[in-house]
């Protein structure tokens, strides 16, 4: 289904037939494939083919170990190629002309004189770090990741990327950033984006795109900017594939093991993989809550919560592409995700009077049994012309359901260890499904020689059910507890058209785009009858320019205008208790938050870079931990909106080689950030300059052995009514490669000095609670891994598929 509800069909349809009118007209112009082979001792050269009119690249390739070598979809024309080996032109072949469907040319003789393999040293390898015009690269494959690592890991290891003590990620200072996988919105925030984040390999991992201010092409979602981690992709020819085996311990066992398998032929690519994760972590969050009533003390709480969590998921991903002609190709991707997680956690909490002296205590368990399961389907079909025109579609069907049993049980005793209060039994029962179909139609047209037009069309439709049972124990029979159970619908129906153009002149490039959103959206809470009822269109415009002055500066500007929806999780008003006194709701009645973002940036000699960002954001959506305004001693743990909340950012990013043997990349950020607004019955005006610095080292100490050390700091921050201390951490990793490079033997060793501890504070009129949380970050882990199958030839085009915007808005509770 894609439907825009505020086009007629009319309009639409004519949209439609432009498109495939334009198609037909184009189509006629014919592409063609051109292979050929080198004649030489040496092998792993680089091919590349150029425009015989003007010297413009139009494709590379590396040969096979047979030295041969393919171009595919080439328009008919003149063109010649340019042999490279090692980094150095060996020859040029002229007078090349395609005109044919499938055209080779005779083999090519190249002679490598001995004193070149003396002197040079193969040097393809990209930086650690890259700025393109809209976005910051990270090369994980440059990196020396040891494969068990996490994405989680590696992301707190990227340009401008802080995660926290609970796995969300903030970028600059800012929080709520959007997760992509190769393009697709993960769909899932909160515990479950890290859950999904922790089973995904650094080896499965070719790079990190850090999108600050995204263009009108992505979807308007995510203020806070884009996280776009690509997957790798295998194409070369024959059977391929990797196999990881690796193990580990913290404080408790860490195992990550998977399989990845690639076949391809000429037409046909199949490629499936199987990854596993078992894992047992902790958490212990020592806090000390103050209850105040005109500024006296009327009691406190001194808590120790210990939670141990078992987790086990497996991560089952299959596929196909299929090259239906020279300019076509179909394809289809399902995965599934199954997750148990058994959390056990242990509460014991010390109850103090005004004067701060102990009067009792109690003891809470919690006891659970979660079950995540997903299932995602992908169609996509890309349709490719001659002028570099291409038409693409995909179409995403996603499913969630999450079961959870939860036994939750208090006990009450005085200073003597006698029981002086009938203990309270809380069973709960969870029930939560999420059905996400998203389609979308993208075109990218070229206008002359040096501008495009890209526009398309998306369109998504949400629909979840979560049903929470609470029941009490009386008399020894469990009843149902209204007060406590919710069960809560929602659905929601994004439509959104978008165009942008881009052109280059000299040295100045340009792109300006426009993205259209509607967005219908319901709720209802069947308990009490509360319910809403939301329908809004909103302009996104975007504007990209950047100037090269020279080879040694180039500078640029960017603007956008952008929206953050709330979480699925954060709008479900179910309870999720955390102990006796402290629970996790959502909050039904947040409406979306706005931001403006304005960027300046300068790169000097292609490596240092100078970015200088603002960032203005209406109804701020924050999460806070507060005092119930309706009970006495308790706190939630829930979203609300404030008034505006100010960003701004100056960032400074520098890769560079300090001997032959030693590179490294550098990175801090500094930035103001202040809240405005009412929340807890008092008002807001705070704010607090803070500061994130990272540095990767990597060595290269003798043969087949390499070691990577990295460390960062993130300074204390300032978040509405809380503070976070200032915490960091130091890694380090040594690789050895073995059996022709095929064989990777890996020690990682993470948070040595076990710096990786989160401590706070909370103040509010009536509140003040004091915190420090500590996780199984410090672990040691041995990593085996094995490439099988073909290896010297170049990895795939990667593509983007539908889904952009819903999933990473699914919470765990989904």
């Amino acid at each position: 289904m894609l439907l825009l509800l505020s086009i007629s069909m009319k309009h639409f349809l004519f949209i439609l037939f432009s498109i495939a009118c334009f198609q037909k007209g184009i189509a006629q112009h014919e592409l063609g494939i051109l292979s050929g082979s080198i004649a030489s001792e040496e092998s792993n050269f680089v091919v590349v083919l150029k425009k015989a009119t003007d010297s413009t690249i139009i494709k590379s390739e590396l040969t096979d170990p047979n030295n041969q070598f393919i171009f595919q979809n080439i328009a008919y024309g003149h063109y010649f190629i340019e042999i490279y080996f090692l980094n150095k032109i060996q020859k040029k072949v002229h007078d090349i002309h395609i005109n044919s469907a499938t055209q080779s040319i005779p083999a090519i003789n190249v002679e490598i004189k001995s004193h070149e393999l003396n002197t040079v040293k193969i040097s393809d390898q990209k930086p650690l770090v890259e700025r393109k015009n809209d976005k910051l690269i990270y090369n994980v494959e440059n990196s020396l990741e040891a494969p068990s690592n996490d994405a989680l890991t590696v992301l707190q290891k990227a340009p401008g990327i802080i995660v926290n003590q609970v796995g969300s990620l903030s970028m600059r200072g800012k929080q709520r950033v959007n997760v992509l996988i190769n393009g697709r919105m993960t769909y899932v925030s909160g515990e479950q984006l890290s859950n999904i984040l922790k089973t995904t390999t650094a080896s499965q991992i070719a790079k990190i795109e850090i999108i600050s201010n995204p263009s009108s092409k992505y979807d308007a979602e995510g203020s806070a900017g884009i996280v776009n981690i690509i997957l790798k992709k295998d194409q070369r020819v024959g059977t391929n594939g990797l196999i990881i085996m690796s193990g580990g311990y913290g404080k408790y066992y860490k195992s990550t093991n998977g399989i990845n398998i690639n076949s391809r032929g000429k037409k046909l690519n199949v490629f499936a993989s199987y990854n596993m994760a078992n894992n047992l972590g902790f958490n212990d969050l020592k806090l000390h809550r103050k209850f105040y009533q005109n500024n006296l003390l009327q009691g406190a709480y001194r808590q120790s919560n210990y939670l141990l969590f078992p987790s086990s998921t497996h991560i089952l991903k299959a596929g196909f592409d299929y090259q239906l002609n020279t300019t076509s190709e179909l394809g289809f991707v399902a995965s599934a995700t199954s997750t148990a997680f058994k959390p056990k956690g242990d509460n014991l909490s010390y109850v103090e009077n005004n004067l701060g002296i102990d009067t009792s205590y109690y003891t809470s368990s919690n006891r659970s049994d979660e079950r995540w399961n997903n299932i995602s389907l992908n169609g996509h079909y890309v349709k490719r012309y001659k002028q570099g025109a291409e038409l693409s579609s995909d179409v995403d069907v996603v499913k969630y359901l999450n079961t959870s049993d939860q036994d939750f049980t208090t006990h009450y005793y005085n200073l003597q260890h006698q029981m002086t209060n009938n203990p309270y039994f809380l069973k709960g029962d969870f029930n939560g499904r999420l059905s996400i179909y998203s389609a979308k139609i993208d075109w990218t047209m070229p206008l002359t020689k040096n501008s495009k037009l890209e526009s398309g069309l998306k369109s998504s439709l949400v629909s979840a059910d979560n049903n929470l049972s609470y029941l009490n124990l009386l008399n020894g029979n469990y009843f149902f507890d209204s007060s406590q159970s919710n069960h809560f619908l929602y659905e929601e129906n994004i439509n959104a058209i978008y165009s942008s153009i881009s052109t280059e002149y000299h040295k100045h490039a340009i792109q300006i785009g426009m993205r259209a959103e509607q967005t219908r959206a319901k709720g209802l809470q069947k308990i009490n009858g509360n319910e809403f009822d939301r329908n809004y269109w909103q302009l996104f415009p975007t504007v990209f320019y950047t100037y090269q002055h020279s080879n040694t500066h180039q500078f640029g500007f960017s603007a956008s205008r952008r929206i953050q929806r709330p979480s699925y999780e954060s709008m479900n008003p179910i309870k999720l208790f955390i102990d006796a006194n402290t629970y996790k709701t959502g909050n039904p009645y947040l409406v979306p938050q706005n931001s403006y973002i304005i960027e300046l940036n300068h790169t000097y000699k292609q490596k240092l870079i100078t970015t200088l960002a603002a960032n203005i954001t209406n109804k701020s959506i924050t999460e806070v931990l507060i005092p119930d305004e309706t009970q006495n001693n308790i706190t939630i743990q829930i979203n609300k909106n404030i008034n505006k909340q100010y960003n701004y950012s100056l960032s400074f990013s520098l890769p560079t080689t300090v001997a032959k043997w030693w590179s490294m990349s550098n990175e801090t950020s500094l930035y103001y950030t202040l809240f405005d607004g009412f929340l807890a019955n008092m008002a807001i005006h705070s704010g607090n300059t803070s500061f994130n610095a990272k540095s990767i080292h990597q060595f290269t100490l003798a043969k087949h052995y390499k070691l990577q050390l990295d460390a960062f700091v993130q300074y204390k921050q300032t978040f509405t009514f809380s503070k976070l201390n200032t915490f960091g951490g130091v890694n380090l990793a040594i690789q050895r490669n073995v059996y022709k490079n095929r064989l990777q033997c890996k020690v990682s060793a993470n948070d040595i000095f076990y710096t990786m501890r989160f401590r706070g504070s909370s103040s509010y009129t009536n509140y003040y609670e004091s915190f420090n949380v500590q996780r199984d970050s410090r672990t040691i882990i041995l990593t085996l891994s094995y490439r099988y199958g073909k290896n010297t030839v170049p990895g795939a085009n990667r593509r983007n598929t539908s889904a952009e915007d819903e999933k990473q808005r699914a919470g765990k509770n989904v």
